[in-house]
């Protein structure tokens, strides 16, 4: 190695060192000053939270016991004058989910909901929210409970009522659904910061909000991005402070902050790899522009260097003219000794050979292009991502010509697939890859094309490869059909036996955790006439049009199947049993009110159904259908129309 050479390596490795030290010094400093300023925001991102929520709280309380002094001062004689006050009062009902009055025995007679006043029947005399509304005489807010009327987890803010006498008249309740996104889930969704995960739990670490995060009430302990959080803020003695706390997670900057007025505390959680993914891009930019001033700076020294060996000038002239061919390879070699001549009489050969070998290589390339033009599909070469030679075969795939894609990217065939799930051109997999990709050919047209591609070089060292492309399109749609027709009934579009069986096998291998879930078994009355009398063709059109009601009474998550001639099944999945009898009568009476349209005349059906729970005691599916089988039966030895439930939900009941 020359002098030159080496110093010019040395000159270049200092600079690359130097840029590489200043470097790491200026980010490490850079991400300590983020980290601590980042800290201080999440601190006050979770005050003002709570503070926000703190003052949501004061509103409705105060709007709840504005309604009660008017009350006190109407001095309605019963529970139904106050509710139908209560109903009248708009402003309060948009605020809360429902609000209801409690005498001091206990019993709500009426309920105020978003469907208007209705008659109840509860006993609340042990709910701790009334006993200690009564006892201590002032509002509170209620801790998370369960809905005796609807089921719901809800919390209640209390106002007690009074008479002339000062005693306590009534309470006036106001009801908030913890799953409504109206109340709390909109404070836990504010933060821009997309991966900033914030809750609002109670002093015993319950979580409240937001409610589509985790079940209702789920342990802030169990949150992985909270855990050893919330265990250092139990060790301090569960704080309940205004001012925010920040509290140790590994790679996450932990926040909480009570809020004032309540046991309740904002939880927020904000990962430091996110905070420090930009300052880490910036770097890595640093980096590469620090290595591109290094090559900069090589190329002027080796341009240096160059110039110093003049006497080489013609010799590269000459080499230049010797790859584009612009001179015969033969002529216009510098005539000198040594070194340099010996050099010159190599480069000569190698000219010569080189010119030799491309004429091999154009004549190989035109008997290429003939055989792989008459392949019966379609063929393409592809170097550095870009199509170097096109078959006709795959022109007429794609519908473009050769013009077209000749040095044009890979990319322009595809029809809505990411680049990161596109076939990669610059992979080295000997094994190559294929598989089926949406397309679009010239005029717009999307089509399945079946593409596979295989390295040139067998070793994977090239980045040439051979592209095989065929449209499997009409294959693709008749496999979609098949599958399709595989799990649905072909005249009603509804689920077959084969997939509510999958469906209930899932669920009951899934207990405990899929409770609550119910089986409804919808057996028809009155059909076997309707194809006696009016054909065949009179009964598909009921079965369809009971298929249509079915569909349309049911939830997007629930399966309605068809199951036998005249049989359906309905799958309730994350449903009350109480819930399932009532769509069950709903539905028995759907059917019963549906007329088809036939000719001059309509036909009439209805329906007997059986409903059976899924319970733990239940060991396979079969049992359960069996279950709802036997329910429904009973149902049609009871008269017919009716619905009946297993022995087990009987039982339980």
């Amino acid at each position: 190695m020359s002098v030159k050479l080496r110093v010019t390596l040395a000159s270049l490795a200092s600079l690359a060192l130097g840029i590489g030290a200043i470097t790491a010094l200026v980010s490490a400093r850079a991400e300590r000053d983020l980290l601590a300023s980042q800290r201080h925001r999440e601190l006050t991102e979770s005050v003002r939270t709570a503070d926000i929520l703190s003052h949501r709280l004061v509103h409705l309380q105060r709007a709840i016991q504005a309604a009660a002094r008017q009350l006190e001062t109407r001095a309605l004689k019963d529970d139904e004058e106050n509710s139908r006050y209560l109903e009248s009062n708009q402003v309060l009902r948009s605020l809360f989910s429902s609000l209801f009055v409690v005498p001091p025995t206990g019993e709500m007679r009426w309920l105020v909901d978003e469907s208007g006043l209705r008659p109840v029947d509860v006993d609340l005399s042990k709910r701790s929210y009334v006993q200690h509304t009564l006892g201590e005489r002032r509002p509170l807010i209620s801790e998370p409970i369960r809905s005796l009327v609807t089921g719901d987890w809800i919390v209640i803010l209390t106002v007690p009522v009074y008479d002339e006498d000062k005693n306590v008249r009534f309470i006036l309740c106001g009801n908030l659904k913890l799953a409504s996104r109206e109340f709390l889930d909109d404070l836990t969704e504010r933060s821009t910061d997309a991966n900033a995960l914030t809750l609002v739990a109670d002093s015993s670490g319950r979580i409240i909000a937001p409610a589509g995060h985790a079940d209702v009430l789920r342990n802030v302990a169990q949150e992985p991005r909270l855990g050893e959080a919330y265990e250092a803020w139990v060790a301090r003695g569960s704080p309940l402070e205004p001012a925010g706390l920040e509290l140790n997670q590994p790679q996450e900057m932990v926040t909480a902050a009570g809020v004032p007025g309540t046991d309740w505390m904002v939880w927020r959680a904000s990962s430091e790899a996110d905070l420090l993914q930009p300052l880490h891009d910036a770097k890595r930019y640093a980096i590469s522009w620090a290595l591109a001033l290094v090559s900069a700076l090589s190329v002027l020294l080796l341009a240096l260097l160059w110039w110093l060996l003049s006497p080489l000038t013609v010799l590269r002239q000459r080499v230049a003219h010797a790859v584009d061919q612009q001179m015969p390879p033969e002529l216009g070699w510098p005539a000198c000794r040594g070194e340099l001549g010996e050099l010159s009489a190599v480069l000569r050969e190698g000219a010569i050979e080189r010119q030799r070998l491309e004429a091999e290589k154009e004549h190989l390339l035109q008997m290429l292009g003939s055989a792989v033009d008459s392949a019966p599909i379609g063929i393409a070469f592809v170097s550095d991502g870009k199509f170097e030679l096109v078959s006709n075969g795959f022109c007429e795939v794609l519908g473009l010509d050769k013009s077209a894609l000749l040095g044009s990217s890979t990319d322009r065939i595809f029809a809505g697939v990411s680049p990161s799930e596109r076939p990669d051109p610059g992979a080295s997999a000997a094994c190559g890859q294929s598989g089926e990709w949406l397309m679009r050919r010239a005029d717009g047209v999307q089509f399945w094309g079946q593409l596979k591609c295989n390295p040139l070089d067998s070793s994977g060292s090239s980045a040439r490869f051979i592209w095989t492309l065929s449209d499997v399109t009409s294959q693709r749609n008749a496999q979609q059909e098949l599958q399709w027709a595989a799990t649905h009934d072909a005249l009603t579009g509804l689920a077959n036996r084969k997939m509510f069986e999958h469906r209930t096998a899932r669920l009951v291998g899934a207990l405990p955790r899929s409770v609550p879930a119910a089986i409804v078994y919808l057996d028809l009355d009155r059909f076997k006439p309707v194809n006696d009398l009016e054909g065949h063709a009179a009964g598909d059109a009921v079965l369809m049009a009971i298929a249509r009601l079915l569909t349309a009474s049911i939830r997007p998550g629930d399966l309605a199947a068809r199951i036998g001639g005249d049989e359906f099944a309905l799958l309730l999945e994350r449903c009350e049993f109480e819930v399932a009898l009532q769509i069950a009568e709903k539905v028995c009476s759907q059917i019963a009110e549906l007329n088809v349209p036939w000719g001059a005349r309509s036909l009439k059906v209805g329906a007997s159904a059986g409903v059976a729970p899924l319970a733990p005691a239940i060991s396979s599916a079969a049992q359960w259908a069996e279950a709802a089988d036997q329910a429904c039966y009973a149902a049609k030895a009871a008269g017919r129309g009716v619905v009946r439930t297993s022995a087990a939900a009987a039982s339980a009941r």
